[in-house]
């Protein structure tokens, strides 16, 4: 079974409840949701490209506000996020 970019979004989101936002490693990440590192760091990528997650100079990640309200939503299917929030 693939791994889903929600299901990293939300492992990622868990792990950053902390306030400030705890950051993680993806090693972490991938032990927490019993997957392949590499599947992680792909998805994780994915989630940074989108604005949901930021990467910090050593590596590590952590949800972004934007990251942690999507992950709140507990939708199914698609979501499309506007970060411009131009319409």
């Amino acid at each position: 079974m693939a791994l889903s970019r929600a299901a990293v979004l939300d492992a990622l989101a868990t792990q950053s409840e902390d306030r400030p936002p705890r950051t993680t490693t993806v090693a972490d990440l991938a032990t927490a949701l019993d997957a392949d590192c590499h599947a992680v760091r792909r998805q994780v990528s994915n989630l940074v490209d989108c604005g949901l997650a930021s990467r910090d100079g050593e590596g590590e990640v952590r949800v972004t506000r934007a990251g942690a309200a999507v992950a709140a939503m507990d939708v199914e299917g698609v979501v499309v996020v506007d970060l411009d929030g131009t319409e």
